[in-house]
């Protein structure tokens, strides 16, 4: 399939000229226009291999060998104050960093849970119902902090950058 270099309109295979715009068309054009639409494909497969070793999350994109060098310490991240480490040490790493961040988002809500479960005894004075309802919550915050640090950690093993569900778009870190 031909397109006049022009108007972009489709010509037909034994067309003189353009049914669009009327311009003359030379079979020499028709041949280039080939060859461009071959180069094209052959510079998206290039672009394809190029890229295949990256791993991307929105707009931050890591090279394989950054995610390879930063796999384990990424791994660290995930395991609630031992984010410290990966913080501090690898700090010019984009694939650690972006999993410190969903470490310390997650360290942060198992904080906030554990000032919440601090103050049960308070509810528990007003209600005992109150007191029990709200230990349920915590509980179920507690455990869904378990599962995504084990989604980020399988993550982080596999070389991905993929935000963890529910807390993953909040950013600590720039």
């Amino acid at each position: 399939m031909a397109f006049c270099e022009k108007c972009g309109e489709k010509i037909e295979e034994n067309a003189r000229f353009c049914s669009g715009c009327g311009s003359p068309i030379e079979q020499s054009g028709r041949q280039a226009l080939g060859g461009f639409k071959e180069n094209v494909q052959v510079q998206i497969q290039s672009l394809i291999k190029q890229n295949s070793g990256v791993s991307r999350d929105e707009k931050v994109f890591f090279s394989a060998e950054e995610a390879q060098a930063g796999k384990w310490m990424s791994v660290l991240a995930y395991f609630g104050i031992l984010v410290l480490i990966p913080l501090l040490a690898g700090k010019n790493n984009k694939f650690v960093r972006f999993h410190v961040n969903q470490g310390l988002v997650l360290l942060g809500a198992i904080a906030l849970s554990s000032v919440a479960g601090m103050l049960l005894p308070v509810f528990g004075s007003v209600s005992i119902v109150l007191m029990i309802l709200l230990g349920l919550v915590l509980a179920l915050v507690s455990l869904l902090v378990g599962i995504l640090s084990i989604i980020g950690i399988i993550n982080a093993i596999q070389g991905r950058a993929k935000a963890i569900p529910v807390f993953g778009g909040i950013q600590i870190l720039k």
